[in-house]
């Protein structure tokens, strides 16, 4: 939880503090420059993936755990990867 807050309170001060002087970012015209916010996006949307991907797979371990036949871990695996 706290790596999925840190990289969001990373990309929201990108956003903020992206652009120097920082209104250029509401109005262009403006003198100065900005960060490139399409990388800046891509890196974050691949880290949300990356952690998705990897909260999902976290029940795992303990459903192969449990006293079942292995259709039925199979089964309730099927249905956590789904995201239900």
């Amino acid at each position: 939880m706290f790596l999925v807050f840190g990289y969001l309170f990373s990309d929201f001060l990108t956003q903020i503090f992206g652009c120097f002087p920082p209104a250029k970012f509401w109005n262009p015209d403006l003198a100065g420059h900005c960060f490139n916010f399409k990388a800046a996006d891509l890196a974050y949307s691949f880290f949300n993936i990356i952690s998705d991907f990897l909260i999902m797979l976290l029940p795992l371990p303990m459903i192969w755990k449990l006293q079942l036949k292995w259709k039925g871990k199979v089964g309730i695996s099927l249905v956590f990867l789904s995201g239900a």
